[in-house]
């Protein structure tokens, strides 16, 4: 029984590209799971029966599209203009589809494929962008203006604030002005900035994208140094 615990202990301390080979297998086996879990909860959650609020966010999708304009006339915004939500992408999809539901469902599953590649350009190491996407789509709590309600499901009020502040970082530490993917990354960042800014005032300025401003250049007065984005 000794030998064969010192078999495994030399195995983890002498070969730690082995260990570092079964993490990552386990984490995306891991990812994979709750990715799946985090997809069936988008497209089979009970969309029309949540909260006023949601309601209330489906309908001025509608209006937007019936309108055609983001300012209707004479709505009452509750407290936010909400484009920086699944609204604004809702709306342009009720010109295909007139089922508004379906259309918040898309909207979340983008948002979901957003968060993914933000991480993936945030993360040199395949391990950690795992290990950053498991600790972002475990399911803490579930429920009206609970985690996965806010960021993934329903109206999903916070996923576009919590994302913005994650491109931002991803702008600032991977950036080739050289490569399309690099520059659609940043024109997408740039317009989803707009929209939260038009929608929220200075929330995710304020809470997220000034702080990783404020790092990025404290580093370059600091250091007098700034990391080379062009990461190949």
């Amino acid at each position: 029984m000794t030998a064969y615990f010192t078999k495994i202990r030399n195995w983890f301390t002498q070969d730690k590209k082995n260990v570092a080979n079964v993490a990552e297998k386990l984490m995306a086996l891991l990812f994979v799971i709750e990715l799946a879990v985090t997809v069936i909860a988008i497209f089979t959650c009970k969309i029309n029966e949540g909260d006023g609020d949601a309601a209330n966010l489906y309908t001025h999708a509608v209006e937007i599209w019936r309108n055609r304009t983001l300012y209707i006339p004479g709505w009452r915004h509750s407290s936010i203009g909400e484009f920086d939500t699944p609204l604004f992408i809702a709306s342009l999809l009720y010109t295909f589809s007139k089922n508004i539901f379906f259309n918040i469902r898309i909207a979340n599953f983008l948002y979901l494929f957003a968060f993914l590649w933000t991480v993936q350009r945030i993360c040199e190491k395949r391990l950690t962008a795992l290990l950053t996407l498991n600790l972002i789509l475990v399911p803490y709590s579930v429920g009206m203006l609970e985690y996965y309600n806010m960021l993934f499901n329903y109206a999903a009020f916070y996923s576009y604030k919590a994302l913005v502040p994650l491109m931002a970082v991803a702008v600032c530490v991977r950036f080739d002005p050289k490569k399309l993917s690099d520059k659609l990354f940043m024109a997408l960042f740039s317009v989803m900035l707009l929209l939260t800014s038009m929608s929220s005032g200075l929330f995710a300025f304020g809470c997220g994208v000034m702080w990783v401003l404020v790092g990025y250049f404290l580093r370059f007065f600091i250091r007098n140094e700034l990391p080379d984005r062009r990461r190949k």
